[in-house]
């Protein structure tokens, strides 16, 4: 905590409550510290007690705290943190969360844990059965929220307790920090436009249509996440768009390094707004195959873990949640229902599953089945406003020879005025081109220019002008030399 510490005399409603046990974790604005209810003695329950100040905002609690107490209260699942109590110090400035108790801790440090050293060669960081177990729970919990209209938007390990079992490797998955969650009007169609999807989520995590700020994403981009997070349990260490610099776009380049880009067509049907402005700076890779892409990412396991292989079922589900398309990525309903969980034991999840929102689970089988993506190239045909077929382009006609000759007469100066701006959110007043070439020279200038020998009436100007120029001093010249630095 910025503030300061958690003690009786900063934090007395929490003292009077709880007995506190010590610290879990700190972050910006707060701490988690552990927890036990009084009145209960040694049998009192355990919980995680999450203290945040905000007596430095100016504009008090933010709207992102508020959130996260808001949706994980409402939530109710076996998968997701529960919250049992939450209140406000006015006092202090600090906001009071009491939440369910991780015992392993989060899914970041857990990898980290489990992750040996680079020199030692292993067939995998974690057992099959083990990194299915955790998928399986984590699109069960994302499934329950996405079915209340709500997206996470900052899915990743760190947001992903874990709770221990009787036995290693069936530790229960919570999510939680729904602070980035966002009320959707219907199953990923938000009624209103993000104010600004740049400063959503974290880099390596983020979807490729968060990066390009498109104002209108939905629930795909938890999809998106939850791939990197199967993609990291499966032997890269970490998200295979991790970039070292922590940058949306070197995250961007290796999405597209790896994925390759759809049609620019279909992304300009997505509404990219950064992809629009800077489409033409971004790697020119085309969409690759399935069998391109399994082949670059069997060759970042490789120099990763230096010998991790990956299965087909494993890639085929890894690759169904991180399409750059978000229309061409699972559902959380229909992961569930994926070939790569067939041999997973769902007995034990039902009861879980069973209140996802009343219409995934029927006898053991979610409603919502799985459909393989067909591995066909999409053909995206324009608009005939857009651009016409070049076979029905007619012909331009020849003008006649005399249009030519009076067209090729025309000054530069009279064609600049003429010039319409492009409109790209800023007006320029357009001025004609300043023509260098002097008229011929007068009578009255005795037949020649400035600075030219020759001639009564010439030298007679010549002489007004210096005297000119000495009376005030240069002005008139220091003046003139301005203006012309300042016209380019």
């Amino acid at each position: 905590m910025s503030a300061c510490e958690v003690d009786p005399h900063n934090d007395p409603t929490l003292y009077a409550k709880y007995h506190v046990r010590g610290k879990l974790g700190a972050g910006t604005f707060g701490k988690v510290v552990l927890v036990r209810e009084k009145g209960k003695g040694p049998a009192g329950r355990l919980y995680a007690a999450k203290v945040q100040d905000f007596s430095t905002c100016r504009e008090g609690i933010p709207v992102h705290a508020v959130r996260d107490v808001a949706i994980l209260s409402k939530m109710k699942h076996e998968n997701v943190a529960k919250v049992f109590e939450a209140w406000v110090s006015d006092e202090e400035g600090r906001l009071y969360m009491v939440m369910e108790y991780a015992s392993v801790g989060d899914l970041f440090r857990f990898l980290r844990r489990s992750f040996p050293p680079r020199k030692v060669k292993v067939d995998r960081i974690l057992p099959p059965q083990q990194v299915k177990r955790y998928m399986f729970q984590l699109l069960l919990s994302l499934a329950h929220v996405h079915s209340h209209h709500i997206a996470h938007r900052d899915l990743k390990p760190a947001n992903v307790l874990l709770n221990k079992s009787t036995a290693p490797g069936r530790e229960k998955l919570l999510l939680t920090d729904m602070g980035h969650g966002r009320l959707l009007d219907s199953l990923g169609a938000p009624p209103v436009r993000h104010t600004n999807p740049n400063a959503l989520g974290t880099p390596s995590y983020k979807a490729p249509e968060m990066v390009l700020g498109q104002r209108t994403h939905g629930t795909a981009v938890d999809i998106w996440a939850a791939g990197c997070i199967l993609a990291e349990m499966l032997g890269c260490r970490r998200s295979p768009f991790d970039c070292p610099m922590g940058s949306d776009y070197g995250s961007l380049i290796k999405m597209i390094d790896l994925l390759g880009l759809p049609p620019h067509s279909r992304l300009r049907a997505l509404n990219l707004p950064l992809y629009n402005s800077h489409c033409r700076i971004l790697p020119r890779i085309p969409q690759r195959s399935k069998a391109e892409v399994r082949t670059k990412f069997q060759k970042t396991l490789a120099e990763g873990e230096n010998g991790v292989t990956i299965t087909d079922d494993e890639f085929d589900f890894l690759y169904d949640l991180i399409r750059f398309d978000p229309a061409e990525r699972l559902t959380a309903a229909e992961a569930v229902n994926h070939p790569y969980f067939d041999d997973l034991d769902k007995q034990e999840f039902q009861h879980w599953a069973a209140d996802v929102g009343g219409q995934f689970i029927v006898g053991g089988q979610f409603i919502q089945p799985y459909t393989p993506r067909i591995e066909v190239e999409p053909v995206y045909r324009e608009p005939p406003s857009i651009e016409a077929p070049h076979a029905q382009t007619p012909p331009p006609a020849t003008p006649p020879p005399a249009a030519i000759a009076a067209a090729a007469v025309v000054p530069l100066a009279a064609a600049a005025v003429h010039e319409q701006p492009q409109d790209n959110g800023r007006r320029y007043h357009m001025r004609p081109r300043r023509n260098k070439t002097r008229a011929a020279p007068s009578a009255a200038d005795g037949g020649v220019q400035h600075g030219e020998g020759g001639g009564v009436a010439g030298e007679a100007k010549k002489g007004r002008l210096q005297a000119d120029k000495g009376q005030d001093g240069g002005a008139n010249e220091v003046e003139r030399k301005r203006k012309k630095r300042k016209l380019g």
